[in-house]
């Protein structure tokens, strides 16, 4: 009887264990975890923009699993028209999918 009991101690134990950690995973320690909150923007985020170019329109028509040449030539199309504008600027991708680019 009192191996049976024991044995069920046991089994207790390491199964209370076991949901423990499935149910608490490890945490990350505090001084080893990242502040996304600002991800890289280091000025004050703004709440309005001057200009958004969505480079999938004309004249830049870059257009997603076009051709890298054509595609390059419509963003760097953009960029230079988002440089002749003062303040906060947005180049904008519209269409989802992969962007060929040289």
């Amino acid at each position: 009887m009192k191996k049976i009991c024991w044995l069920v101690l046991i089994i207790f134990v390491i199964s209370n264990n076991i949901f423990a950690q499935i149910m608490n995973p490890p945490m990350i320690p505090t001084g080893n975890r990242v502040d996304w909150t600002v991800s890289g923007l280091t000025i004050q985020r703004p709440t309005a923009y001057n200009l958004i170019i969505d480079v999938t329109k004309p004249p830049y028509n870059v257009t997603p699993g076009g051709s890298a040449s054509s595609n390059t030539a419509g963003l760097q199309t953009a960029i230079v028209a988002a440089r002749n504008y003062t303040g906060w600027k947005v180049i904008y991708f519209s269409q989802p999918g992969t962007y060929n680019f040289n």
